[in-house]
């Protein structure tokens, strides 16, 4: 019995991430280091980094939200450095 809830405990530990390895979505963008980082929000898209995107001469990195749905990324507008005032209008929208 006590293997048993062992081998329970071990697979529900397994199945921690929901990956889709037959069927995977693939997002490309021309953006340097796109893919870097990702966030999934929801069930419908998820956030790309790109780091190293040069916008401006000061101003570095890029965010892109992609949609399952479509396929397609738009970029995210990043004003001045908010990198905590993004996460929390920005996420609030979706």
């Amino acid at each position: 019995m006590t293997l048993k809830a062992l081998l329970v405990t071990a697979l529900a530990l397994c199945h921690g991430f929901n990956l889709d390895t037959e069927h995977p979505m693939t997002f490309q963008e021309n953006a340097k280091g796109f893919g870097q980082s990702v966030v999934q929000l929801g069930g419908t898209s998820v956030v790309v980094a790109a780091p190293q995107e040069a916008k401006a001469v000061n101003q570095t990195g890029a965010l892109y939200q992609c949609d399952y749905s479509t396929s397609r990324c738009h970029p995210i507008p990043l004003q001045g450095s908010l990198c905590i005032h993004l996460s929390s209008q920005y996420l609030q929208r979706l």
